[in-house]
């Protein structure tokens, strides 16, 4: 189901374009108001350019079970996307072709983000152990995806968010058994905080 509002989101309106029902979708990111990528299941991406109305199938990935569960285009050309098994693709032509930005990267990555195009830093988790449990994980590139270098693991967790609201201070959010957690950076994702809970 995809919904858009045209009022600083006081009302939402129902678009159903009949070339997007295909698969779940897990993230979505526009650039502007009219140019957007939509991402989920088995590595669907698809574009749209005329605000959501109709939409563009631009890659899957059915053969490797990959699934793509957040997208982040920094500007109009320049985006990236994770996913499960290590995924991350990166474009440079405003998301109509992608290519893998680092294939030794193996975590299961459920959130980007990109202060510009060569800063940026993902978070997720790996599996441990057969008992199903994970450590969270962030990773961090400096030169525009070409190569990712991890910066913080917190035993038996996920990260399953992160956000910069300045150029040098981000917070990556997740949990740990029951509890909610987060870390901090205030260096750009050079270093990272101790788990924190959240009360």
């Amino acid at each position: 189901v995809l919904f858009r509002s045209t009022n600083n989101t006081t009302k939402w309106i129902s678009i159903n374009p009949g070339n997007i029902n295909t698969k779940s979708l897990y993230g979505l990111d526009f650039y502007n108001i009219n140019v957007g990528i939509a991402v989920g299941e088995m590595g669907e991406t698809k574009r749209t350019s005329d605000q959501g109305n109709t939409w563009t199938l631009l890659m899957s990935d059915f053969n490797q079970l990959k699934t793509v569960i957040n997208v982040q285009m920094i500007d109009t050309l320049y985006g990236f996307l994770v996913g499960n098994k290590g995924k991350i693709m990166k474009t440079t032509d405003g998301g109509l072709t992608w290519k893998h930005s680092d294939n030794d990267v193996r975590p299961n990555f459920w959130s980007v983000w990109f202060t510009d195009a060569n800063n940026g830093v993902a978070v997720g988790d790996s599996l441990t152990s057969a008992a199903g449990y994970t450590d969270a994980k962030v990773y961090v590139t400096n030169n525009g995806g070409n190569n990712w270098t991890e910066r913080q693991s917190i035993t038996n967790a996920t990260l399953l968010g992160v956000h910069f609201p300045t150029s040098s201070t981000g917070y990556a959010v997740g949990f740990n058994g029951l509890n909610a957690i987060y870390t901090k950076t205030t260096n750009g994702g050079s270093s990272w905080t101790d788990r924190k809970s959240v009360v």
